[in-house]
């Protein structure tokens, strides 16, 4: 998944944006991670948020993908946003948002989990026949 933007914002914040192609979700699974990025050490995130920029859609078997942000480390898939059906669920062109204080610790490696009812793909291509969503991560590092 390309980064697609890294920048300081005002007072100290920063934002890394993150491009989520349906093409990238084919695993030969019902689950799949995405790495996005490891934060630096004593980061801490102030929101997540999950631009639905397209609709997922698919004409086959899968009838249902979620997609949660969390901590890989802590095996806590949905520790900064919870599942956001994004299949035949909310219409695109929408933003949705959670905020919080989370401390990330040193070096904490966040990651997207995509949930289907059915294989996402074979492996090598996707099921999936459309979609796209932008991931917004903003935080600070404590000094």
């Amino acid at each position: 998944m390309p980064l697609i933007k890294s920048k300081r914002l005002p007072s100290g914040l920063m934002l890394k944006r993150y491009h989520l192609p349906h093409t990238e979700l084919g695993a030969a699974a019902v689950t799949q991670e995405v790495p996005l990025c490891t934060l630096p050490a004593d980061a801490c995130v102030v929101s997540v948020t999950v631009d639905l920029i397209t609709d997922f859609t698919d004409a086959g078997s899968i009838n249902s993908v979620t997609l949660e942000v969390g901590s890989a480390a802590a095996d806590d898939p949905n520790s900064f946003f919870t599942a956001l059906q994004v299949l035949s669920g909310p219409p695109a062109n929408r933003r949705y948002e959670q905020r919080g204080a989370w401390q990330s610790g040193d070096g904490l490696a966040v990651k997207c989990l995509a949930t289907a009812n059915a294989n996402l793909g074979n492996g090598s291509a996707t099921d999936l026949d459309a979609g796209t969503a932008e991931i917004d991560i903003i935080y600070y590092v404590a000094q």
